[in-house]
């Protein structure tokens, strides 16, 4: 029991980082590659799912009810992973440690330190790079009126969909018209003047 018992507790940790980490995992192996690390969480999933059947089987008769617990553990993880979001409260929390950073690259935007590419981006320094998860920011709007940016928590391929962490300088609430995104699935005020922002 104790040895299943660890071996799950080492699963659950695992594949909760995992989710948790996943945008930033995405941006470092360049979206397409983040394949096999998926590859391999599935292949350890669906490994545990037999180990603790064929456990489950084998010890019926020691542990009665309790042998049933492996799979039931393994069930409740497979569906919190499937069908919780971790984005919104990883944003939340982000907000907080990384706010700070991203007003200074505001600045450094504001100051012309720091260029845009001509379509928006703006690859952002070493020291300010944590504050998105590829270390690029995106200016829906700079002008002596008003101020949007953005900070990417997940970039998809493509037309693959994102979300980000957005600025407004306004004192009125952000919409859809400010940023000019289509497809919007989420826009929810996180703090005063910061939005977190999801599209499909």
């Amino acid at each position: 029991m104790k040895k299943i018992g660890i071996s799950y507790g080492i699963w659950i940790m695992t594949l909760l980082l995992f989710k948790w980490f996943f945008n930033e995992a995405y941006a470092l192996l360049s979206g397409i590659f983040i394949i096999f690390p998926i590859g391999i969480m599935f292949l350890w999933t669906l490994a545990l799912l037999v180990i603790g059947m064929i456990w489950g089987i084998k010890k019926k008769k020691d542990y009665k009810w309790k042998a049933a617990i492996p799979l039931v553990v393994w069930s409740i993880t497979v569906i919190v992973c499937i069908f919780t979001s971790f984005q919104l409260p990883k944003a939340m929390i982000e907000n907080q440690i990384y706010k700070s950073k991203r007003l200074e690259a505001i600045k450094e935007m504001k100051d012309k330190h720091l260029k845009e590419d001509g379509y928006g981006n703006v690859t952002l320094p070493k020291s300010l790079s944590r504050s998105s998860s590829d270390g690029n920011a995106y200016i829906y709007e700079m002008d002596s009126k008003k101020t949007i940016v953005g900070f990417w928590c997940f970039r998809g391929l493509l037309d693959s969909g994102y979300s980000s962490i957005v600025y407004s300088s306004l004192d009125t609430a952000l919409n859809k018209d400010d940023i000019k995104a289509e497809r919007i699935e989420k826009l929810v005020p996180l703090d005063s003047h910061w939005y977190y922002v999801s599209a499909e």
